[in-house]
């Protein structure tokens, strides 16, 4: 078992907390405060795992608790709830010791996939032969750190602060961008490299993509080993971008950017690996001119309800402005490009419920964009569904109407205008049951109807569809555990 506290001033907020946690059956002891008092003096007595610690609080606060829990308990894992959602506050709550955060009001599963993380991070904290090992950095502030980053928003000495408190000496290295199918194995492999040599690394995990950055006292052997072991280890299948080598922290941004010129480089020309290099810009500038094409495929893609498609094209999109634009222009441009793009998708989707987008900074920009494209394709994917439930509604309807004619797969898809074998992979999805065993099903209990009011045996097999008696006392049997002339001489039988 492990131990969570939650600590938040209002009751309902913890009770909400304790009954999802009961109710997923996750393995915890709980513990709750009131306050940030409270919370301390759990800690001072209990073993606490996990501590989930409301930023506003009576007396000691959120951020105030929790240093003094990290004083007493430097393993406890401090994860914030708040309503706040800046970089402000993700840069207190890192240097307060927080390993993540999470806004209210907090969704179930947010939550529990949250906890579920964190789980497994202590299971595997005693085999630790290394204090480095990968840590989830970027992805602890909801995109916020990580956007700053990108974007250059963020001082030398933030940047110098955060990575320090993270225990990353290094100031020089590369970025990497992978595709997000590839997680589990880019995670496998970055364990075994940190462990193997004295890298470090901190990667942001997004819906389309994977971005990394690793650091070393030898970025450019480090750039050997990585190129190398990718070269020998990937499949031929996947797309890596990697950049110039960085040198300085404040070089970051622009490494980030090249990595994912590079990336897109790779996804359009088909190459497995690709590094940054000018004549790679040159290249690339090629495609990032084609603006208007870009906007128009991933208008296309996101009513196609391709999301990782989408975010990709809006990745390029923004490079180009990127690489073109800067500051007031570049942001000005960005607005206009998302709120073409919503305008658009809203006219051809007139219900959509997703606030307006508010001209703040390219952060906020680049977050609100990437959440219309999820929530969009989601709406897109959600209808698909129910268009496809009520398709197969008349699919049932339709076999129950007709199942004494000739029906055959080939005959259903084609009146439905879908393929074989895509029907028929739908049809199990959506009955629950496969499309021979239900009409098997329907026209065997007709046959049961028939045979129980007297009809000829011989009849019964035409009426129901099939035009081979034997075959049909075969299915018959298979069906019920007797032959159909047995089953209607036992509903003649009189009944004792």
């Amino acid at each position: 078992m492990y131990t969570l506290l939650i600590a938040d001033d209002e009751m309902l907020e913890r009770d909400a907390i304790e009954h999802i946690i009961h109710k997923s059956n996750l393995p915890f002891t709980l513990y709750k405060a009131k306050n940030g008092r409270e919370a301390v003096e759990y800690v001072q007595t209990h073993p606490i795992n996990i501590a989930l610690l409301d930023i506003k609080m009576p007396g000691i606060n959120g951020i105030e608790a929790a240093k003094r829990i990290k004083e007493i308990s430097p393993s406890c894992i401090i994860i914030f709830l708040s309503a706040l959602n800046t970089f402000d506050f993700a840069q207190e709550a890192i240097r307060s010791g927080a390993r993540d955060y999470l806004v209210k009001p907090v969704s179930s599963k947010e939550l529990l996939t949250l906890l579920e993380t964190m789980i497994k991070e202590i299971d595997e904290e005693p085999s630790k032969s290394k204090p480095m090992q990968l840590k989830n950095i970027l992805t602890l502030f909801n995109r916020s750190f990580f956007a700053a980053i990108k974007y250059g928003n963020i001082s030398y000495e933030a940047m110098k602060s955060y990575f320090s408190l993270e225990n990353i000496i290094h100031e020089q290295g590369v970025s990497i961008i992978f595709p997000s199918s590839e997680e589990e194995n880019l995670l496998k492999y970055l364990r075994h490299l940190i462990t193997a040599h004295d890298y470090q690394a901190c990667y942001f995990s997004s819906k389309d993509r994977i971005s990394v950055i690793m650091f070393a006292h030898n970025p450019k052997r480090m750039m050997e080993n990585i190129v190398d072991d990718i070269s020998r280890i990937y499949n031929t299948t996947w797309r890596i971008g990697i950049s110039q080598i960085f040198f300085s922290l404040s070089e970051i941004p622009a490494s980030i950017t090249q990595a994912s010129q590079a990336y897109s480089y790779s996804l359009h020309q088909g190459q497995s690996l690709v590094i940054f290099s000018p004549q790679i810009e040159k290249i690339t500038a090629s495609v990032f001119e084609k603006r208007k094409e870009l906007e128009n495929s991933l208008y296309k893609n996101i009513l196609e309800g391709n999301i990782e498609q989408s975010r990709q094209l809006m990745h390029e999109i923004q490079e180009a402005l990127c690489s073109t634009l800067q500051g007031e222009e570049l942001l000005n441009n960005i607005y206009e490009t998302i709120v073409v793009l919503t305008r658009s998708i809203s006219n051809k989707i007139p219900h959509l419920t997703f606030p307006p987008l508010q001209k703040s900074s390219l952060l906020e920009a680049e977050r609100y964009v990437m959440d219309y494209i999820d929530y969009v394709c989601a709406t897109i994917e959600s209808s698909k569904d129910d268009k496809y439930k009520t398709m197969f509604r008349q699919v049932c309807s339709f076999i129950n109407d007709h199942y004494h004619q000739e029906l055959t797969l080939e005959v259903l898809s084609q009146k439905f205008n879908l393929s074989s074998s895509y029907f028929s992979r739908l049809f199990s999805e959506y009955c629950n049951i496969s499309f021979s065993s239900y009409l098997t099903h329907v026209r065997i209990e007709a046959a049961k109807q028939h045979l129980s009011i007297g009809t000829k045996v011989h009849q019964v097999s035409h009426l129901v569809g099939y035009t081979d008696y034997s075959y049909f006392s075969r299915v018959f049997r298979q069906s019920v555990g007797i032959s159909p002339k047995t089953y209607q001489l036992n509903m003649k039988a009189p009944k004792n």
